[in-house]
């Protein structure tokens, strides 16, 4: 608005004062993705922690200027992996007024840590729908940020037009993308006719392509195609005995499984087709934390994941490293 108007906008950060590091070309690239509308980028701003300036204003001051305020709704508050972190984020958002939380659980702990909470019924539920639209109008929520895809992301885009002619908007990937981004072996087939490197892979249809990947490496991983955090994974191999040590040591958190006792479970339940197999790689496990438009990535931030538990990460470094990032 201000670039619009014909003012002069120079932005300035501190990025790099302290650590010595060359940040140039990897602002530029984050601010002109976000589309920032500049004249001059200036690097070097000198570490504070109180800065005044006659011509300074507080960014809260500016917000209650014009007016930028802002209700969320936290879907599946109580997600051990995210909720916490993510009410503790927003509260550091000068223009979020309110919080409310949305849980089946009435026993999570993110219902403590928002200003309202509504126990919800669960996704499949048929009320469901009408139930978050209804917390929406009296809550006057502008955005819903959900921490779950499986469980809140997918059942709300599955509506999205409804809630956007309430004026409240659902940030996310469109539900076409999401369906094959929350299906691992469909989105193995996608990355890999992007011609994006993967893991060598394969959704067994019969016992016998089951065998013959199995054949073909000495360890593999496999996980249910449709699960969140590290529901159902295990490291088959075809040698690994399940003897009374491996059972009964407390200190054995061991996911490893004989692969022809794995079968045998899943194709008595008939569920082959509902898992990917995958060769199991060595080396550095990382998240990356990705907020995109279009396509067009904003923010990307590599985690070390150091420490991990059921899928979460307990403990982990970020790496702003450029070749994880590109």
């Amino acid at each position: 608005k201000k670039y619009d108007e014909g003012h002069s906008i120079t932005l300035f950060t501190s990025r790099g004062t302290l650590s010595g590091s060359d940040w140039v070309e990897f602002t530029e690239k984050q601010v002109n993705g976000w589309g920032i509308k500049y004249h001059e980028l200036k690097l070097g701003k000198p570490a504070y922690d109180l800065f005044i300036d006659d011509r300074a204003i507080n960014n809260e001051e500016w917000y209650n200027q014009e007016g930028i305020s802002m209700n969320i709704l936290l879907a599946v508050c109580g997600s051990m992996a995210i909720g916490p972190n993510l009410i503790s984020m927003l509260r550091d958002i000068d223009y979020v007024n309110k919080i409310v939380g949305i849980d089946i659980d009435l026993e999570n702990p993110g219902r403590f840590l928002v200003d309202t909470f509504h126990q919800a019924p669960k996704t499949n539920n048929k009320s469901y729908i009408n139930f978050v639209k209804n917390i929406c109008k009296i809550e006057e929520v502008d955005v819903i940020l959900c921490t779950s895809t499986q469980n809140s992301l997918i059942p709300l885009k599955k509506h999205e037009k409804e809630f956007n002619d309430l004026g409240v908007l659902i940030p996310g990937t469109n539900l076409d993308d999401l369906l094959i981004a929350n299906d691992k072996g469909s989105m193995l087939k996608k990355l890999s006719s992007l011609k994006i490197k993967c893991p060598d892979y394969c959704i067994p249809k019969t016992k016998r392509d089951f065998d013959y990947f199995i054949d073909k490496h000495n360890e593999v991983v496999v996980k249910p195609r449709i699960s969140s955090g590290s529901r159902g994974f295990k490291i088959l191999e075809k040698k690994y005995v399940n003897d009374n040590q491996n059972i009964f040591d407390k200190l054995n958190n061991s996911p490893k499984m004989n692969s022809d006792e794995y079968k045998k479970i899943i194709v008595k339940n008939n569920n082959l087709s509902d898992i990917v197999m995958m060769e199991r790689l060595y080396g550095q496990d990382y998240s990356i934390y990705s907020l995109a438009d279009k396509g067009n990535p904003l923010v990307t931030i590599p985690f070390k994941r150091l420490n991990s538990k059921e899928g979460i990460s307990l403990k982990s470094e970020v790496d702003m490293n450029i070749d994880v990032i590109d």
